[in-house]
């Protein structure tokens, strides 16, 4: 077993202009990244995970079927396995998502 780093910057570069991209995936663990500028419609409900949202830069705003959460810059959305949620918005942001 052993101890691994994983960039940030790079993970942004491999997103490219993509919508999603996979990032690392071990065990439960899911690491996603995104850049967002605009609106995207993807409204759906992990039933087995919980997703956290870290707000790299820029601002991010996501539809929860409990009310809408917005971040910023150094900010981390936690939404709950089993919460809808989607409609996501952003201002040139840079997100990476973890699943567990």
């Amino acid at each position: 077993m052993k101890a691994s780093v994983i960039k940030t910057e790079s993970i942004l570069n491999k997103a490219g202009n993509k919508e999603f991209t996979n990032v690392y995936q071990a065990g439960s663990l899911h690491i996603a990244a995104q850049k967002i500028d605009g609106d995207h419609l993807f409204k759906h409900i992990n039933d087995t995970a919980n997703e956290y949202i870290v707000v790299l830069s820029g601002n991010f705003s996501i539809w929860t079927e409990s009310g809408v959460c917005e971040g910023t810059s150094g900010d981390i959305i936690c939404i709950p396995q089993g919460l809808e949620h989607g409609n996501i918005k952003g201002n040139d942001a840079r997100i990476l998502i973890l699943e567990n």
